[in-house]
C-alpha cells in the first residue's frame, strides 16, 4: 500500500459517505413537521404552581391561639373537677352548658370555612368560564356551571328547568351563557339591583337627617356589610358574618380600583355643592347624593364578584 506524506498541524477530512454522518440539504425556508410538533408541544406545558407558604407572624398568632385555647379548657376542666367534688349537680350542669358552648362554637367556625372556600371557588369559577368561553371548551363550562344550578335548583325552579330543556339548541359556549342571561340569570340581577337601589337609598336618607361625619361612616359601614351578605345571597353564595366582611373588603378594593375617576368627579360635584348651597340641609342632600352613588358603585363591584362570570357591559 503506497502512504501520503502528511503535512504537520493538518487533519484529513474523510470523503467516503460511510466516514462521517450523512447530510441532507435542505430547502432555503423550509421547516420540518417533527420541528414544528415539537415546538407546539413546549408551548403547552404548564408551569409549576408557586404555593406561598404561611408568614412567620401567621404561625405566631396560631400557635398563640392554640396554646390559649388548651389553657382555657384545662382550667376549666381543672374547675369543673373541683366544683365536682362539693356540688356535682351544678359540675354536672356547667359542665354541658361548656359542651354545648363549644360545640357551637366549632360549628360556627366550620360555617366560616366552608363559606370562606365558597367565596374562593366564586373567583376561581368565573375564570374558569372564562377560559371555557375563550378555547370553546363546553365541557369545562358545564363543570363551572353546574355547582350553581345544582344551589339555585330550590329557589329558582323554573328558570333552572326552563335553561336546561333548551340546551339542545345551543351548542357553543357563548350561545348557553346568553341563555343563562335571559333565563335564571336575568332574575338574580333583577333581584341584585333592586336590593342595591334600596340600600342606596336608605343611606342617602340618613345622611341627609343626620349630616354627621361620624354617623355616615357607620351608617355606611353596616348598611354596606348588610347589602354585601343580601347580594351572595341572592347569588347562591349564604355567606356568614366573617364571610360577607371577606366579601366587602373584595368589592371595596375594586371599588377604588374601578372608581377612581368618579370619584374625583364625585369630590368636585360635592365641592360645587356646598358651594351652591349654604345651608345645613341643602350640604345634607348633597353628602346624600354622593353616598348614595358610592353605595350603588359598591354594590355593582360586589355583585361582579357573586356572578357566576363577570357581567357583560
Amino acid at each position: 500500500m503506497s502512504t501520503q506524506e502528511r503535512i504537520p498541524g493538518r487533519i484529513d477530512v474523510p470523503t467516503d459517505a460511510s466516514a462521517g454522518p450523512e447530510t441532507t440539504e435542505r430547502e432555503p425556508g423550509k421547516i420540518d413537521a417533527v420541528t414544528v410538533a415539537i415546538a407546539e408541544e413546549a408551548t403547552h406545558v404548564p408551569l409549576p404552581k408557586s404555593k406561598s407558604s404561611p408568614s412567620v407572624w401567621a404561625r405566631a398568632g396560631w400557635l398563640l391561639l392554640i396554646t390559649v385555647a388548651v389553657w382555657l379548657l384545662v382550667k376549666t376542666g381543672l374547675s369543673l373537677w373541683q366544683l365536682w367534688q362539693d356540688f356535682w349537680w351544678l359540675a354536672l350542669g356547667l359542665g354541658g352548658l361548656s359542651v354545648a358552648a363549644l360545640l357551637y362554637l366549632l360549628r360556627a367556625v366550620y360555617g366560616e370555612v366552608q363559606a370562606s372556600k365558597r367565596l374562593d371557588a366564586v373567583a376561581e369559577r368565573q375564570q374558569q368560564i372564562a377560559q371555557a368561553l375563550k378555547q370553546e371548551d363546553m365541557l369545562l363550562f358545564n363543570q363551572g356551571l353546574k355547582p350553581v344550578l345544582a344551589e339555585l335548583q330550590q329557589y329558582y325552579p323554573e328558570q333552572v328547568q326552563s335553561y336546561q330543556s333548551a340546551l339542545a339548541e345551543r351548542e357553543t359556549v357563548a350561545s348557553r351563557i346568553q341563555l343563562a342571561e335571559n333565563t335564571w340569570l336575568i332574575e338574580l340581577d333583577k333581584q341584585a339591583t333592586r336590593l342595591i337601589n334600596q340600600e342606596a337609598l336608605t343611606v342617602a336618607g340618613g345622611v341627609v337627617l343626620i349630616p354627621h361625619p361620624m354617623f355616615d361612616a357607620m351608617l355606611a359601614l353596616w348598611r354596606s356589610q348588610r347589602l354585601i351578605r343580601r347580594l351572595g345571597e341572592v347569588y347562591g353564595l349564604r355567606p356568614t358574618g366573617l364571610s360577607s366582611w371577606k366579601l366587602l373588603k373584595m368589592a371595596l378594593i375594586n371599588t377604588l380600583i374601578a372608581g377612581s375617576i368618579e370619584t374625583a368627579t364625585e369630590l368636585a360635584a360635592e365641592q360645587l355643592g356646598y358651594g351652591v348651597v349654604e345651608s345645613a340641609v341643602g350640604k345634607g342632600a348633597v353628602q346624600g347624593a354622593v353616598m348614595a352613588q358610592r353605595m350603588r358603585r359598591l354594590g355593582r363591584q360586589a355583585q361582579q364578584l357573586c356572578r357566576p362570570w363577570q357581567k357583560p357591559s
